[in-house]
C-alpha cells in the first residue's frame, strides 16, 4: 500500500497473492450521518420560464374567435424570454403582452431540453385586452415527505421526479420552499394502487428552500 500527501491509498490486487492484477486508488472519506425521517411536509416551486398548460380559442375586438397560439407553441413548453427579456412569471408575461398593443413577439421556449424561437402576435379581445390565448403556470404547490436530514441541515425528499398534473411532464424548477403542512387525509397504498396523502399548506411555517 502506498499512500500519497493528500490522504489516498494505491492498493495493488494480486490473484491468490502472487501475480498481479491492477492497482486500485482509494480515497479517504469522513463518515456521514443523516437524520431519517418520513415526516409529511408541503412543497413549493417555482418553475423555469413560465409553463404552458393549453392553448384555446379567444374572441376578438370584431367577435371573431380566434386562435393565435394553434400550431405554434406546445402544451408542456417553458417560455424563458419575450423579446429579449428574461421571463420570470406569469404575472411579467401578462404585462409584456399587454404593453406590445398587438405587435409581433420574439419568444425563447424550452421544448424537450432544447431551446426554439417561436413568434407569435397578441390579439385585441372584445374588452380591449392582449391576450396569446395560452393557459400557463408558474408554480407548483404539493405535499410529500421528507426522506433525511443531514447534520449540517441539508435535507433529501420524495426521491422520484415531480410531473405537472396538465401536461404530465417533469416540471423544470427553479427554486422552491419547504412549508410544514396540515394532513386532511391519508390512503393506504394497495396491490397495483400507490397510496398518498392529502394536506394543505396554507397558513403554515416555512421551514427550508429547495434548490
Amino acid at each position: 500500500v502506498e499512500v500519497s500527501q493528500n490522504g489516498s491509498y494505491q492498493i495493488r490486487c494480486k490473484w491468490l497473492g502472487v501475480l498481479p492484477l491492477k492497482t486500485i486508488k482509494v480515497h479517504t472519506v469522513e463518515k456521514q450521518e443523516v437524520l431519517v425521517s418520513g415526516s409529511p411536509v408541503g412543497i413549493y416551486m417555482e418553475t423555469k420560464g413560465v409553463l404552458v398548460i393549453d392553448s384555446g380559442e379567444i374572441t376578438d375586438r370584431e367577435g371573431i374567435r380566434r386562435t393565435p397560439a394553434e400550431h405554434i407553441i406546445q402544451s408542456g413548453d417553458y417560455i424563458c424570454e419575450i423579446d429579449g427579456k428574461v421571463l420570470t412569471g406569469k404575472r411579467q408575461l401578462m404585462q409584456l403582452v399587454r404593453e406590445n398593443q398587438g405587435e409581433p413577439m420574439e419568444l425563447q421556449v424550452i421544448r424537450h431540453q432544447e431551446t426554439i424561437k417561436l413568434e407569435m402576435t397578441p390579439v385585441e379581445t372584445e374588452d380591449g385586452s392582449y391576450k396569446l390565448g395560452i393557459w400557463v403556470r408558474d408554480n407548483i404547490q404539493g405535499i410529500g415527505t421528507l426522506t433525511y436530514v443531514e447534520p449540517n441541515g441539508t435535507f433529501g425528499a420524495l426521491g422520484h421526479g415531480i410531473t405537472d398534473i396538465d401536461t404530465n411532464e417533469l416540471i423544470n424548477i427553479a427554486s422552491g420552499e419547504f412549508i410544514t403542512t396540515r394532513v386532511l387525509n391519508i390512503t393506504k397504498g394497495e396491490s397495483g394502487e400507490p397510496g398518498k396523502i392529502q394536506g394543505t399548506i396554507e397558513n403554515q411555517q416555512n421551514i427550508g428552500t429547495i434548490s
